[in-house]
């Protein structure tokens, strides 16, 4: 199950502890009330009881033995593991939990449901937030793989309804924030179906990035950098004219949403400059002209038609 969050940063963030330990004391997850909350919220959502950890081969002689006893989460300091007793130098003794190929978990089982709040957090298993280098396992969830699924077709429909919605300068900008490149002659339509592709590709990208609070900053400077209003040197960085914004991309997009005079003055630069950016708002004012100007001639041929009307009623 690639890609699934296993444990959200809020579930990081809140997680009940308690402090073990005699000489010295270290905090551990309360792997109780943890799992009383997984199987609360599981039940609540009709999901079922049963997951699978499988390993993931990526060298078949090797093996595929494990035993996993706790990991420690370094963001907050606390411990994720099934505390059995106590060495008589105080540090605890940790339950030991054997994988190989295939770990089947019925987390209605009182010691599954532990052995799964400690290996959702570990460093080995695939989509825990511990695991920053090669994962050895992977979990299957049929329930969350399922929600995955509809959280993405969700995802896309959403992200497909703001890309329809996208028209000129807009279009142009969000385009240069999520890092397609837009080439001279480009026409709307043909923008709006790139666009559309990485809307479809990474709806969540594309929908985390249309709700950034810094979106216009960004769209702002990418086409800054576009136009050669911004430009980069190599041993100061972002530089607008003699001010320097940055020394990397996150740098300048934060000095500019701090500077609303520097911000509005690029801004003024790209609206005279960029003129890729100027040929699609142009056409997009001149198709909106001819819009307008039918829509006129409609009104106007409805209204003479009404006038003939009553005058032959009369």
């Amino acid at each position: 199950m690639k890609n699934v969050e296993l444990v959200t940063f809020e579930e990081r963030e809140h997680v009940p502890t308690k402090e073990v330990g005699t000489e010295i004391k270290i905090k551990v997850a309360d792997i109780d009330a943890i799992g009383k909350s997984i199987m609360a919220k599981r039940n609540k959502d009709g999901m079922s009881p049963y997951i699978r950890i499988n390993a993931i081969n990526y060298d078949m002689k090797k093996g595929t033995s494990y035993t996993h006893t706790y990991d420690k989460d370094h963001k907050n300091g606390v411990y994720y593991g099934i505390v059995t007793g106590f060495y008589p130098d105080g540090n605890p003794k940790w339950f030991k939990i054997h994988l190989n190929e295939s770990e089947h978990l019925n987390l209605n089982n009182d010691l599954d449901i532990k052995k799964w709040v400690v290996l959702r957090m570990s460093s080995v298993v695939d989509g825990s937030p511990l695991c920053s280098g090669r994962p050895r396992y992977e979990v299957y969830d049929s329930e969350i793989e399922a929600q995955g699924k509809i959280n993405k077709v969700k995802a896309i429909q959403k992200s497909l309804g703001r890309c329809d919605k996208l028209k000129g300068a807009n279009l142009i900008d969000f385009a240069r924030f999520l890092g397609l490149d837009v080439a001279p002659g480009t026409t709307e339509k043909v923008l709006n179906g790139i666009v559309g592709e990485y809307a479809l590709d990474d709806p969540i990208d594309f929908n985390k990035k249309f709700d950034d609070e810094k979106r216009r900053v960004y769209e702002t400077f990418f086409n800054a950098i576009r136009c050669g209003v911004v430009k980069h040197e190599y041993s100061r960085g972002y530089m607008y004219k003699q001010v320097v914004l940055g020394s990397g991309e996150e740098d300048s997009v934060i000095y500019l949403s701090r500077h609303g005079d520097i911000l509005t003055a690029v801004q003024i630069d790209v609206d005279d400059k960029d003129i890729v950016r100027n040929n699609i708002i142009n056409v997009e004012k001149a198709i909106s002209k001819v819009t307008e100007k039918k829509e006129e001639e409609k009104v106007a041929e409805e209204a003479e038609k009404e006038y003939k009307d009553e005058g032959a009623l009369e």
